[in-house]
């Protein structure tokens, strides 16, 4: 049976490891927590929980601390997680079927960033009669496919000082990657601004480096953008924002993100300007429509609200719960 090794970096994670590390026991048949230095009680509870701790003097460099805990794994398989994740019991079995038979080089899981913010691109209520109780009586989400799971070789490791990745050494490898539906629980709105704000910071600062020395990078832009948005600096977040869609125009991910910094400060008229002009791009971005339906019903336009999410439903949104309910109140309303 192939084996599995935790790989996980922390600093300052007390509130968090924990359940973390006992979401793998009886998946895992490792784990191995490597530290950047943590002044809480970090290390105790991981070694508490059975983890093996190491030391990592931080260099600015996710990818090098990641690689470095890899690299002292014995198991077939490598497993990431973060402090303020998880994996479902239930999902263990599946697991091990998979890296027991898959013949694929790495495992793309889905990244369930739960939130109760509907304005969120691509947010999707959880799915009807679903039970994790890993959900914590959120609402909904949002899926981002990540490669977290991947077998241990010489030829794979991260890239990237911030927003790591590692499918790229997977694929340049002539390695494949199986993708699934299997969920990691991530609880980053749980942990709040407060709680994660120096690690948030901290991706802001290393982004902003990879953003300057490449001013036509778009997606470095938008990661800096996010992290000051993470950290509740919507002034920051606007304008590292708008400098990722000078860099490329008809990249939305930015778009989306001024949507949602002008929702998070109730610019609602602002928001709604933003989504229209990603409609006028991409006329079939389903999210755009439903978020101009959330949008002008905050603004009372209760017409142009009905029409932008009939046009959502039309084009195959995931909140076709949240529009069919609400529907029926603005066609009587406004009396079609």
């Amino acid at each position: 049976m192939a084996s599995i090794s935790l790989c996980m970096i922390v600093k300052d994670e007390e509130a968090w490891i924990g359940q973390c590390l006992e979401s793998v026991k009886g998946l895992a048949d490792e784990m191995i927590v490597v530290d950047t230095g943590s002044s809480d009680r970090t290390r105790q509870v991981a070694k508490k929980r059975g983890a093996k701790v190491l030391n990592f003097r931080w260099n600015d460099d996710t990818s090098s601390a990641r690689n470095f805990g890899i690299r002292q794994a014995k198991g077939d398989w490598i497993l990431v997680l973060d402090a303020d994740e998880a994996i479902a019991r239930e999902d263990h079995q599946r697991i091990r079927e998979l890296v027991g038979g898959c013949g694929c080089s790495g495992i793309s899981l889905i990244q369930r960033n739960y939130t109760n913010d509907r304005f969120l691109l691509n947010w999707a209520p959880l799915p009807e009669g679903e039970d994790y109780e890993e959900s914590r009586g959120f609402p909904g989400y949002v899926a981002v496919p990540i490669v977290r799971l991947f077998r241990r070789s010489p030829g794979i490791s991260y890239e990237r000082r911030s927003h790591e990745v590692v499918e790229h050494s997977i694929t340049r490898g002539g390695g494949k990657v199986l993708r699934t539906d299997i969920p990691i629980h991530h609880y980053k709105e749980l942990k709040g601004a407060e709680a994660g704000g120096k690690t948030v910071v901290h991706y802001a600062r290393l982004s902003e480096k990879m953003a300057k020395a490449n001013p036509l990078d778009a997606k470095a832009h938008f990661d800096v953008a996010l992290s000051h948005f993470k950290n509740r600096d919507y002034g920051k977040a606007e304008d590292w924002y708008r400098r990722a869609i000078r860099a490329n125009p008809g990249y939305l991910e930015p778009y989306f993100g001024l949507s949602e910094v002008y929702a998070s400060t109730g610019r609602y008229e602002e928001a709604a300007r933003v989504n229209e002009e990603i409609t006028r791009i991409n006329p079939n971005a389903s999210s755009a429509h439903y978020n101009l339906g959330e949008l002008y019903l905050a603004l009372k336009r209760h017409g142009d609200a009905r029409a932008a999410y009939r046009k959502a439903l039309e084009l195959g949104s995931p909140h076709k719960e949240r529009i069919m309910e609400i529907l029926p109140q603005l066609e009587a309303i406004t009396g079609k």
